[in-house]
């Protein structure tokens, strides 16, 4: 369980942040096809690894432990073979399109190093994009498109990022609220990195 929970804390280093874990803070997952087929591998590894413990042997609370652990890792497990489903990520509701400003309203800025980690995160934007696009693509070659009204929304959705000031902006969110800790100039220099890096990776 513990090495699950590692791998997948690596993985996926939005979910880190959510969870409490800034060891990754400056990253975002890496979406390209030879990352999530090697993601795929390993749950099928930790998958082999979890059936093959002897779970007669385990206690009655450690046994239900793994039957869940294994049922979570086949779920994951079955949905490989439908590459166009699985290219699906754009939602009227939430999406892609929303995730990094909700990701960035909810990261901790009550130390430099943590708004630091902001502004990395806003350099790698740009390569995520390009990568959820080609997902997209192949889920349109493969006709897997949300719908029609789904599209329009989302649309609405990014017109509204990309009209907005940058200070009201969801993306400036994180350095209005700077912790009292770091001092004055240093987070002056934080918002200007902050606007620059908001109109030329994230925008």
């Amino acid at each position: 369980f513990d090495q699950r929970w590692e791998a997948l804390m690596k993985a996926y280093p939005e979910w880190a942040t959510w969870v409490g874990d800034e060891r990754y803070g400056d990253r975002l997952r890496d979406a390209s096809r030879e990352a999530n087929a090697a993601r795929d591998a390993a749950t099928q590894r930790t998958l082999e690894q979890a059936l093959a413990i002897r779970r007669a042997a385990l206690s009655p609370k450690d046994r239900v432990s793994l039957d869940v652990f294994v049922y979570s890792l086949r779920d994951d497990l079955r949905y490989l073979p439908f590459t166009g489903y699985r290219s699906r990520s754009l939602g009227a509701l939430e999406g892609f399109q929303s995730e990094f400003a909700s990701l960035l309203q909810g990261s901790p800025v009550a130390r430099s190093r943590q708004a630091e980690q902001i502004l990395a995160r806003m350099a790698a934007y740009p390569k995520r994009v390009d990568q959820e696009l080609a997902l997209l693509r192949e889920g349109i070659t493969l006709g897997w498109v949300p719908a029609r009204t789904v599209l329009e929304r989302v649309l609405q959705q990014i017109d509204a990022q990309l009209g907005a000031d940058i200070d009201p902006s969801p993306f400036f969110a994180p350095f209005t609220r700077l912790g009292s800790e770091i001092p004055a100039a240093r987070q002056d220099e934080l918002r200007q990195l902050a606007r620059l890096a908001i109109r030329t990776h994230v925008l």
